[in-house]
């Protein structure tokens, strides 16, 4: 009996409204079995709404914007870890805050420092920006911290000495330095995230305040 009526609203759920019209008016219906199909009906419903919700979060997130991520994380990391880290310039931001840190406590490395400092940011991000500014910012942001590691650590460079590139030239290293870790920090904005916790902030509140997100960062 309990099968035969499962089977019943399974295939009538769609047409809820008879189903219920038709049953309600049999005297020989029991107010028990009427209640459960409401209730059955009604979480059927909320089920269907939350798997839209959640397909619709989802299908939001473009891949292209995260291959776009991708490569401005490692060419932030360029920027920074060839030509202003190995002659001690800084960086703007969270980042420039990050390269202080390494140098104050050289066992820990600088993309250590730029995931622990991003964090209360980007939380705050989220609330005003949402979820998806905050995911796009989350990976660029790890991006640019693990090809930090590699570039410090893996590559063989010798950063002691200066540049690999231009060597210990601080207006050369200023120059190709600024411009590179720029390009990456356009490119993370350009395609909805931020590379920097200051970057999350000149997002939010450029304008507001009627300035462009670079005039303010």
């Amino acid at each position: 009996m309990h099968i035969w009526i499962s089977t019943i609203i399974e295939n009538l759920v769609s047409s809820d409204k008879l189903f219920l019209f038709i049953f309600s008016g049999v005297d020989r219906f029991s107010e028990k079995y009427y209640t459960i199909i409401i209730e059955y009906i009604n979480n059927k419903k909320e089920g269907a709404s939350t798997l839209m919700k959640k397909s619709d979060f989802f299908s939001e997130f473009k891949p292209m914007n995260f291959l776009m991520l991708f490569i401005a994380g490692i060419i932030n990391a360029v920027g920074v870890n060839l030509f202003l880290a190995p002659v001690h310039l800084y960086d703007s931001g969270i980042s420039g805050t990050s390269m202080l840190f390494s140098w104050l406590i050289p066992a820990v490395p600088m993309s250590v420092f730029l995931i622990i400092l991003n964090v209360p940011l980007f939380v705050f991000g989220t609330k005003m920006q949402g979820m998806h500014f905050t995911v796009y910012s989350i990976f660029a942001v790890i991006i640019y911290s693990a090809a930090s590691y590699v570039l410090t650590y893996l590559c063989g460079f010798d950063l002691s000495a200066g540049s690999p590139i231009t060597k210990d030239d601080l207006l050369l290293c200023a120059i190709f330095g600024g411009l590179i870790s720029g390009v990456g920090s356009g490119l993370t904005i350009r395609f909805g995230g931020a590379i920097d916790g200051i970057e999350v902030m000149a997002v939010i509140f450029a304008k507001r305040l009627g300035l462009t997100v670079g005039n303010f960062v």
